[in-house]
């Protein structure tokens, strides 16, 4: 779905929702501050911290909907009325009586009330509601204009809707279009000189800054927004985290809590936003498409994709910000402590568990397509936006493409706090696979020859010249998954001292002439229990076997290791008992 309205709908989806929890921004039990309502407007502007370039900055979306309501805009504009009329009683010697009054102060009320949305006909509707006019009265009194030109756009209906103006430049002259309708002269800025109008054009966008979030009545549907150059994104905070992989980067970002609708992943009111430039327009769409496909049916260990945009010749994708990824968290413990107790052997089983049943479902994720598999590089090229809707909105008959991720590996394994849905063993967390950055849709499960993971040691003896010829499909990623497992046993063992050791000793050009020593050193150990015996035997006999026609698949090695971590139920002394060998 392309969002072009920088989220406005749905936030006023959730600002109705809310509304039985919120004091509503249209009340007319408010009272009006002494301080003028422009100096508030001034006052309410946050400063982004993502702009390199200094902008006026945002007014958050409730600060709006809480300066600019009904009572506050009537006596704005009672005062300037009232004062304009004194001025003109002065001027002309005339009567104003209290009827006249009278009839000044219903007026005024009803135009506040049509500037606010509110107890309008339905002559004066919109496919959307009624107009609003909130932001342009905000900008007119920001760019220092006074509040009654505001008229002209009410009864010219030029209202927020309309919003961004864009600008249009012929000859010399400077004007400003409603975006609906670029061909017509909008008659409200007639007044207006040229550095007037710049100035409107300038600051529209603090009261502009985008919603992020989800279409409440169809909140699978991933929306994609097209932000304007100028747009001012409400980013309290913006840090460089992770590690850079390719022309992809990873920022740790806060955004306000009036503009995004996330509030179950924020953690708290933070997330990660990768972003790629516009050269990456094609593992964009790939990345973007391979994600929306895994994500039909939400899984508690694959990372959840919750929005993109496309903003200043830049790709991003936002997620949920992890604690760490797993490398981290082994190298963030003591050197060389062992952690092989029974509870952290309990939550290891369980995650690994979870780790399986999510590469189940992203090798299980497919999509069915006429378009064939060499046609599918010319489609990745066309626009993002039509190649998401086209490549995972079609369902026309034709061949059956699985999922491959292609680059598992700690550093792609994230962690995260339980949540309300999800409690990990010990509260130690949830791990997630994330980076679909190399994953590939293929042919019942076999992928093309392809640029190959940059991390040697997580691949598969298929990726060699020597076994070129054998297809590169999901068995590849159950051995880079089956590396991964052996690295948390060994970091079970002895820290990250041994893992360390283990890894380095990695370096042979034989897969198997390190591993195999270290599954029998740690057989060997007094304090492997049967869980990590049963758990090792699966890893070097099902998992790490030279050909991957005769690899444990994803569906046999989840069902394996579920009967692992639930065997305690009926062999209470399955983690805790030692059994050497």
């Amino acid at each position: 779905t392309v969002i072009t309205d920088l989220g406005d709908r749905m936030y006023s989806t959730r600002r109705d929702t809310d509304k039985s929890a919120k004091s509503d921004a249209s009340s007319v039990g408010s009272e009006a501050t002494p301080t003028s309502l422009r100096c508030q407007l001034h006052r309410a502007i946050v400063k982004p911290a993502y702009h390199k370039v200094e902008t006026q900055g945002f007014v958050p979306k409730s600060k709006l909907e809480e300066l600019v309501k009904v009572d506050i805009v009537e006596n704005e504009l009672l005062k300037s009325e009232k004062s304009i009329r004194r001025r003109l009683q002065k001027a002309s010697r005339l009567d104003f009586r209290p009827s006249t009054s009278d009839q000044l102060e219903k007026q005024v009320r009803t135009t506040a009330e049509k500037i606010c949305g509110v107890e309008q006909s339905d002559s004066r509707k919109t496919d959307n509601g009624a107009l609003v006019f909130r932001k342009i009265l905000a900008i007119t009194l920001l760019c220092g204009e006074k509040k009654e030109k505001v008229q002209a756009f009410v009864d010219e209906k030029v209202s927020d809707a309309d919003l961004p103006l864009i600008i249009h430049t012929p000859s010399k002259r400077f004007e400003l279009r409603s975006k609906k309708r670029p061909t017509t002269r909008l008659k409200c800025f007639k007044s207006w000189g040229r550095e007037d109008r710049k100035r409107f054009e300038s600051w529209q966008w603090t009261v502009l800054s985008p919603y992020f979030g989800r279409d409440g009545h169809n909140p699978t549907k991933m929306p994609c927004y097209a932000l304007p150059k100028a747009t001012i994104l409400p980013f309290l905070s913006w840090e460089r985290v992770g590690r850079r992989g390719g022309s992809a980067m990873v920022y740790k970002v806060a955004i306000h809590q009036d503009h995004h609708g996330f509030e179950e992943y924020a953690a708290p009111g933070h997330f990660a936003v990768k972003f790629l430039h516009f050269s990456e327009r094609k593992r964009f769409e790939k990345e973007v498409g391979i994600l929306k496909a895994i994500n039909k049916t939400p899984h508690p260990h694959l990372i959840t994709l919750l929005v993109t945009y496309e903003y200043q010749e830049r790709f991003h994708l936002v997620f949920p910000l992890a604690q760490c990824d797993l490398l981290q968290y082994w190298e963030a413990g003591e050197k060389d402590q062992a952690h092989n107790d029974e509870l952290t052997a309990r939550w290891l089983a369980q995650q690994c568990h979870g780790l399986a049943s999510g590469l189940k479902q992203v090798h299980q994720s497919s999509r069915v397509t006429s378009e064939s598999f060499a046609e599918r590089e010319r489609l990745v090229r066309r626009s993002v936006f039509s190649y998401i809707s086209q490549a995972h909105g079609s369902q026309e008959a034709g061949p059956r493409l699985v999922c491959q991720h292609g680059d598992l590996k700690p550093e792609n394994i994230l962690l995260f706090p339980d949540s309300p849905a999800y409690q990990s063993v010990g509260g130690k967390g949830i791990l997630k696979i994330t980076d679909f950055g190399e994953a590939e849709f293929g042919e019942y499960g076999a992928v093309a020859q392809k640029r190959l993971p940059t991390t040697p040691i997580y691949q598969a003896p298929e990726a060699s010249k020597a076994l070129g010829k054998l297809s590169m499909g999901t068995a590849y990623d159950i051995w880079s998954l089956g590396c991964v497992f052996l690295e948390f046993i060994t970091w079970c063992f002895g820290g990250w001292a041994y893992f360390d050791a283990f890894v380095s000793a990695r370096a042979e050009p034989d897969p198997l002439s390190v591993r195999v020593p270290f599954i029998d050193d740690m057989h060997r150990k007094p304090e492997c229990t049967r869980f990590f015996h049963d758990f090792l035997d699966l890893i070097q006999q099902e998992m790490l076997i030279i050909d991957p026609r005769t690899r444990i698949s994803s569906v046999d090695l989840e069902q394996r290791l579920e009967d692992l971590k639930g065997r305690h139920q009926f062999d209470p002394g399955y983690f805790r008992e030692h059994a050497g060998r």
